[in-house]
């Protein structure tokens, strides 16, 4: 996302919150799929309300960089608590235990918050939809659980800790050890004591990324590639900005070249889960 000043005839300047791609050249940075959809969502054909998903589109992108942003400040605080140069053998600071598990609630309150916009932005394409991304999910769209079994776990990890009784998690180097005590609306884990290994909640986020990337293909299929957008152009540094036009098909066909290998219209379940039953 950029943010950009625009001069008024009144003299006061406004400030706009635009897309990466509305500038040209931004087309050559960081081409996945869900970015390009979020960018070209609104030339869906049949939609009914385009500045509804307009926003929904640049909202999906905030929380997206969330993810990334809490995935790094996860590694950073599970990397100072493990730091050997400052432990001693029989007294720690909890503090730092404290913050791994105030920033893994927020790494993972932003892979939910970024599947619930996405469920908005879904049922904004398909009206007849539920509202909410588990009930998506569970109705056997595109989201479909048996499809994405990671979101299985990772609704319940993010259950019990938010919600329920593991509030004092217990920790080791390389996982976190959690007790399931109700567990009637879980998905895949049932009551007793689970070890998971933060590998496992790391992976979350490139899942997440790799389903919006498959369904954003999906979806890019309907928009007419011979549409032409208006991008903003600068040929030189100190030249003014002007506009300059491109068809929908150049943006769709750079994408093309780097997910031709790995595009899938029905991808099948992941084997396993992240968590494994301690006993």
């Amino acid at each position: 996302m950029k943010i950009t000043r625009h001069p008024t005839e009144s003299g006061q300047d406004w400030w706009a919150v635009i897309h990466d791609l509305s500038i040209a050249g931004a087309t050559l940075m960081r081409l996945r799929p869900i970015h390009v959809f979020t960018f070209l969502a609104q030339h869906l054909p049949g939609l009914g309300d385009k500045k509804r998903i307009f926003y929904y589109c640049h909202a999906l992108e905030n929380k997206l960089f969330a993810v990334r942003y809490q995935s790094y400040e996860l590694r950073k605080a599970i990397a100072e608590w493990n730091d050997i140069l400052y432990q001693d053998a029989y007294i720690r600071d909890y503090e730092d235990q404290q913050k791994i598990i105030a920033v893994l609630e927020a790494f993972l309150n932003s892979i939910y918050s970024s599947l619930e916009i996405t469920a908005l932005i879904n049922k904004t394409i398909n009206p007849q939809l539920p509202q909410s991304f588990s009930k998506q999910a569970e109705k056997g769209t595109f989201f479909n659980l048996k499809r994405w079994d990671w979101i299985c776990y990772f609704y319940d990890l993010r259950r019990e800790l938010e919600h329920f009784g593991t509030a004092l998690p217990l920790m080791t180097s390389t996982s976190i050890l959690i007790e399931i005590s109700r567990p009637k609306k879980n998905y895949a884990l049932i009551k007793g004591r689970w070890e998971v290994q933060f590998a496992s909640i790391f992976s979350f986020a490139l899942r997440l990324f790799e389903m919006l990337d498959q369904w954003a293909l999906l979806e890019l299929k309907k928009i007419d590639p011979n549409i032409e957008l208006d991008l903003a152009h600068r040929p030189r540094p100190n030249q003014r900005w002007r506009q300059k036009k491109i068809k929908v098909r150049t943006i769709l066909n750079m994408i093309k070249k780097t997910t031709e290998k790995t595009e899938v219209t029905e991808p099948g379940p992941k084997p396993g889960g992240p968590e494994e039953r301690k006993g």
